[in-house]
């Protein structure tokens, strides 16, 4: 049979003890872990968005380079500065396009996050 002695209580009560605060640990862990694996899915939503971005941006730098040379290349030579201006026109579309489609994106990106 089990002993009753108080050294015995004391021991016994003091594990119980000890067993439920790492039960009450265990807990705040659990609940840390489901926090933290929902985080992890919003991160990985955010660095893909801002792979896009970087992306985009990329394009976007080229653009302004490309537009830069031209400006360069163009001055003083009248054959050359209507071919840039053509060239600048076509980027001026593409853009017009790409905010069309960014301003899109955005919007569909605030509706997601309000339902």
């Amino acid at each position: 049979m089990f002993s009753t002695t108080p050294e015995y209580r004391s021991e016994r009560d003091q594990v119980q003890n000890e067993l439920d605060d790492l039960k009450r640990q265990l807990e705040v862990l659990e609940n840390l872990k489901a926090t933290l694996e929902n985080q992890k899915a919003d991160i990985t939503d955010i660095c893909g968005r801002l792979d896009r971005f970087a992306a985009i941006w990329g394009y976007v730098r080229h653009d302004a380079q490309l537009i830069y040379d031209g400006i360069e290349a163009a001055i003083g030579d009248e054959g050359s500065k209507k071919a840039f201006q053509r060239r600048v026109s076509l980027v001026k579309d593409s853009y017009t396009k790409l905010g069309d489609a960014l301003s899109l994106y955005a919007t569909t990106i605030n509706t997601s996050k309000s339902l």
